[in-house]
């Protein structure tokens, strides 16, 4: 638990001591630049909330099946 804390602080630190002597100018072009990438990927978000969406809606249909499927077994045991 304590290597990974650990790890993301040197990571932090990494980054801190990197960008720090960056003017605001500068780092500012650079989330621009970031942002712009991001933005080609925005559709993929989008596609993976969709499957999301779909597969919950498929999975509780499912249990609605298989509480169908249980109440009908529990028939026949009793008609037995």
């Amino acid at each position: 638990m304590f290597g990974l804390w650990f790890e993301e602080i040197d990571t932090c630190s990494f980054l801190v001591s990197r960008y720090q002597k960056k003017g605001l100018k500068d780092l500012h072009k650079m989330l621009h630049k970031c942002n712009e990438e991001l933005k080609k990927y925005s559709h993929v978000n989008k596609k993976a909330l969709d499957q999301y969406v779909n597969f919950t809606e498929q999975r509780e249909e499912l249990h609605k099946r298989q509480a169908e499927l249980d109440s009908g077994d529990e028939v026949c045991l009793l008609s037995d």
